[in-house]
């Protein structure tokens, strides 16, 4: 066999398994797959929001819904800043939009701000859930701190957030 067939094969080969091994997720790719999923079995939703000039995952609980209950204060959002000073609440963190929790929260809410686990770069209340925007280090460990920290903070606000209704006739 001449060195022509043989370099003509070899090429073939390396155009063929080529695309196949760029199409095949890295080991960080399957990471935070394994992660999400993790947090989905958790209960958790997952999805990716630009915050600034990045995209982060965001790790969110889901509110409970009820019946003739309305939400009410879950339109604010907190974003962790360089550097601590007093005009910032609890320190590190800052308020992003006119939005703000009621005012029975804020003391609930400002100890607890300490033990949001490392990555996370801003918080958010909506009328779907609370949520972490998290940069997904840690692993599970740190996943499983997120998730104890929302649901700590949910169960937390809830006499504060919701309001009864008159059921629709």
């Amino acid at each position: 066999m001449s060195w022509f067939v043989i370099v003509l094969i070899v090429l073939v080969l390396a155009m063929m398994i080529g695309p196949i091994m760029m199409v095949k997720p890295s080991r960080r790719d399957r990471r935070v797959a394994q992660l999400r999923a993790r947090a989905t079995k958790m209960g958790l939703r997952v999805s990716l929001q630009r915050l600034e000039q990045d995209t982060f995952a965001v790790y969110e609980l889901p509110w409970e819904r009820e019946d003739n209950v309305k939400l009410v204060g879950v339109d604010w959002m907190l974003e962790r800043r360089t550097y601590a000073h007093e005009i910032h609440f609890a320190d590190w963190w800052q308020w992003r939009g006119p939005g703000r929790p009621p005012a029975e929260v804020l003391p609930l809410l400002q100890p607890r701000m300490a033990a949001l686990p490392e990555g996370v770069p801003a918080i958010e209340a909506t009328r779907l859930g609370l949520r972490c925007y998290w940069s997904e280090t840690g692993g599970e460990p740190r996943l499983a701190e997120l998730t104890d920290w929302l649901k700590s903070v949910a169960e937390a606000m809830k006499p504060y957030i919701r309001r009864q209704v008159e059921p629709a006739d």
